[in-house]
Protein backbone atom coordinates (compact mmCIF):
# COMPACT_ATOMS: atom_id res chain seq x y z
CA UNK A 1 0.00 0.00 0.00
CA UNK A 2 2.83 2.28 0.62
CA UNK A 3 3.95 1.91 -2.70
CA UNK A 4 0.60 2.69 -4.21
CA UNK A 5 0.49 5.71 -1.94
CA UNK A 6 3.75 7.06 -2.94
CA UNK A 7 4.53 6.06 -6.48
CA UNK A 8 1.96 8.42 -7.88
CA UNK A 9 3.87 11.27 -6.61
CA UNK A 10 6.20 10.77 -9.24
CA UNK A 11 3.37 12.70 -11.51
CA UNK A 12 3.40 16.12 -10.25
CA UNK A 13 7.25 16.54 -10.92
CA UNK A 14 6.39 19.11 -13.22
CA UNK A 15 4.00 21.17 -10.70
CA UNK A 16 6.63 20.64 -7.89
CA UNK A 17 9.40 22.78 -10.59
CA UNK A 18 7.00 25.97 -9.05
CA UNK A 19 8.44 25.57 -5.44
CA UNK A 20 11.29 22.98 -5.13
CA UNK A 21 14.24 21.89 -7.96
CA UNK A 22 12.50 19.00 -9.68
CA UNK A 23 15.55 17.03 -9.52
CA UNK A 24 15.56 17.35 -6.12
CA UNK A 25 11.40 16.61 -5.71
CA UNK A 26 11.99 13.23 -7.81
CA UNK A 27 14.74 11.76 -5.59
CA UNK A 28 12.98 12.47 -2.29
CA UNK A 29 10.01 10.66 -4.31
CA UNK A 30 12.09 7.37 -4.95
CA UNK A 31 14.22 7.78 -2.02
CA UNK A 32 10.40 7.36 -0.26
CA UNK A 33 9.97 4.32 -2.21
CA UNK A 34 13.27 2.75 -1.03
CA UNK A 35 11.68 1.92 2.37
CA UNK A 36 8.52 0.16 0.78
CA UNK A 37 10.43 -1.58 -1.98
CA UNK A 38 12.82 -3.09 0.59
CA UNK A 39 9.85 -4.31 2.79
CA UNK A 40 8.40 -6.30 0.10
CA UNK A 41 11.95 -7.79 -0.99
CA UNK A 42 11.57 -9.24 2.25
CA UNK A 43 8.43 -10.03 2.39
CA UNK A 44 7.67 -12.18 -0.48
CA UNK A 45 10.94 -14.59 0.61
CA UNK A 46 9.00 -14.57 4.10
CA UNK A 47 5.97 -15.38 2.25
CA UNK A 48 7.35 -18.55 0.18
CA UNK A 49 9.08 -19.89 2.67
CA UNK A 50 5.79 -20.08 4.93
CA UNK A 51 4.20 -21.74 1.67
CA UNK A 52 6.83 -24.27 0.91
CA UNK A 53 6.61 -25.22 5.21
CA UNK A 54 2.82 -25.48 5.07
CA UNK A 55 3.37 -27.79 1.61
CA UNK A 56 5.71 -30.23 3.38
CA UNK A 57 3.11 -30.34 6.30
CA UNK A 58 0.30 -31.30 3.85
CA UNK A 59 1.94 -33.49 1.05
CA UNK A 60 5.22 -34.86 3.35
CA UNK A 61 7.07 -33.35 0.80
CA UNK A 62 9.99 -31.28 0.26
CA UNK A 63 9.49 -28.96 -2.90
CA UNK A 64 11.66 -26.09 -2.53
CA UNK A 65 13.16 -26.78 -6.13
CA UNK A 66 10.03 -26.02 -7.96
CA UNK A 67 8.63 -23.15 -5.39
CA UNK A 68 11.52 -21.25 -5.69
CA UNK A 69 11.51 -22.43 -10.05
CA UNK A 70 8.19 -20.70 -10.25
CA UNK A 71 8.90 -17.68 -8.22
CA UNK A 72 11.92 -17.37 -10.48
CA UNK A 73 9.49 -16.98 -13.76
CA UNK A 74 6.84 -15.39 -12.08
CA UNK A 75 9.45 -12.65 -11.23
CA UNK A 76 11.11 -12.42 -14.76
CA UNK A 77 7.64 -12.30 -15.88
CA UNK A 78 6.27 -9.61 -14.08
CA UNK A 79 9.87 -7.58 -14.99
CA UNK A 80 9.62 -8.20 -18.41
CA UNK A 81 5.79 -7.18 -18.58
CA UNK A 82 6.93 -4.01 -16.36
CA UNK A 83 9.89 -3.13 -18.60
CA UNK A 84 7.45 -3.51 -21.52
CA UNK A 85 4.62 -1.03 -20.22
CA UNK A 86 7.27 1.46 -19.27
CA UNK A 87 8.69 1.08 -22.80
CA UNK A 88 4.70 1.80 -23.82
CA UNK A 89 4.21 4.77 -21.68
CA UNK A 90 7.05 6.23 -23.20
CA UNK A 91 6.54 5.66 -26.69
CA UNK A 92 3.01 6.85 -26.39
CA UNK A 93 3.29 9.70 -24.55
CA UNK A 94 7.04 10.74 -24.57
CA UNK A 95 10.37 10.57 -22.79
CA UNK A 96 11.96 13.37 -23.98
CA UNK A 97 12.35 17.19 -23.18
CA UNK A 98 9.56 18.84 -24.00
CA UNK A 99 7.38 15.37 -24.25
CA UNK A 100 7.76 13.71 -21.18
CA UNK A 101 4.14 12.68 -20.46
CA UNK A 102 5.41 8.76 -20.35
CA UNK A 103 7.66 9.56 -17.62
CA UNK A 104 5.74 10.96 -15.32
CA UNK A 105 3.05 8.20 -16.11
CA UNK A 106 5.12 5.55 -14.95
CA UNK A 107 4.84 6.35 -10.90
CA UNK A 108 0.83 6.42 -11.65
CA UNK A 109 1.04 3.10 -13.67
CA UNK A 110 3.21 1.31 -10.75
CA UNK A 111 0.86 2.68 -8.47
CA UNK A 112 -2.58 0.53 -9.92
CA UNK A 113 -0.04 -2.32 -9.71
CA UNK A 114 1.00 -2.05 -6.61
CA UNK A 115 -2.72 -1.61 -5.36
CA UNK A 116 -3.35 -4.76 -7.37
CA UNK A 117 -0.84 -6.66 -5.46
CA UNK A 118 -1.40 -5.45 -2.51
CA UNK A 119 -5.42 -6.52 -2.41
CA UNK A 120 -4.42 -9.65 -3.55
CA UNK A 121 -1.80 -10.33 -0.95
CA UNK A 122 -4.51 -9.51 1.87
CA UNK A 123 -5.91 -12.51 1.32
CA UNK A 124 -3.06 -14.45 2.07
CA UNK A 125 -4.02 -15.93 5.45
CA UNK A 126 -0.87 -18.23 5.89
CA UNK A 127 1.00 -17.62 9.19
CA UNK A 128 2.42 -19.32 11.74
CA UNK A 129 0.29 -21.87 13.58
CA UNK A 130 -1.37 -22.72 9.84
Amino acid sequence: FLIALISPLQLFVAEAARFVDPALYYHVVIGLLGFPFALMIVLYNAVISDVIDYDETVTGFRREAMYYGMEGFFTKTARGAGSALAVSLFWLFGHEAGKYFGLLLAGPACAVFALLGALVFSRYTLGEGK
